[in-house]
């Protein structure tokens, strides 16, 4: 299908496919009330991912013939990437989460083991900072998981201000599955995954609308 970019305003491609222009959307902000720009991408791809915080799998599949591409900033609101050769799939792996540099840096400055206890299941729910149409309320294991309307959010959507999540079925591994709402969507959350940054933005980083959720990243 199409990609549509949700936080960025426009992707450009040039006509050696291989340099990818993107222009954030301005007055973007964190949940926190922080402007979001090209400074929290560009430190996501170059120290998050290609440095292999977290899961490495997105920092795997960018790989090009042994080659990660280039991420430079052009400006606040501009961020270029540039693929060592025409790399198809590349447009749809910038779906990536972005993460907020004014709260994540000073803990992979700590290194690897600091970032993976960092946000954790134990973390309290204000503490989570997204860029994303909803964030966490609340978070009891095994019981349920409520999600909120981000008022920081670029589009509105008042119809659902409250997502609550209703524990389902666990495993001997410790993953719970929740049904989001009156949506088709499992989630799963474990408590034994301290990593839960990833499994955080993954959740709170789609909006749900129309009884359809759709990816609201890059």
């Amino acid at each position: 299908g199409e990609v549509i970019p949700r936080l960025a305003k426009s992707v450009n491609i040039d006509a050696n496919d291989k340099r990818y222009t993107i222009v954030l959307r301005r007055g973007l902000k964190w949940s926190d009330g922080k402007e979001i720009t090209a400074d929290d991408v560009e430190f996501t791809y170059n120290t998050i991912i290609k440095g292999g915080f977290g899961d490495t799998s997105s920092r795997d599949v960018m790989t090009v013939d042994g080659v990660l591409p280039i991420c430079k900033k052009i400006d606040k609101y501009t961020i270029e990437f540039i693929t060592p050769k025409p790399f198809a799939p590349f447009l749809r792996m910038l779906s990536f989460s972005i993460a907020p540099k004014h709260v994540v840096k000073k803990v992979t400055d700590k290194g690897i083991d600091e970032f993976n206890r960092f946000w954790g299941v134990t973390t309290p729910p204000k503490d989570f900072v997204t860029s994303g149409a909803f964030k966490l309320k609340e978070y009891v294991p095994a019981q349920r998981v409520i999600f909120e309307r981000n008022p920081n959010y670029y589009i509105v959507n008042t119809d659902n201000p409250r997502l609550f999540g209703k524990a389902l079925s666990g495993d001997k591994n410790g993953y719970w599955r929740y049904r989001i709402g009156n949506y088709r969507l499992i989630v799963e959350i474990t408590a034994k995954y301290q990593k839960a940054f990833s499994v955080f933005y993954k959740i709170c980083t789609r909006t749900f609308l129309n009884g359809k959720y759709t990816y609201h990243r890059l």
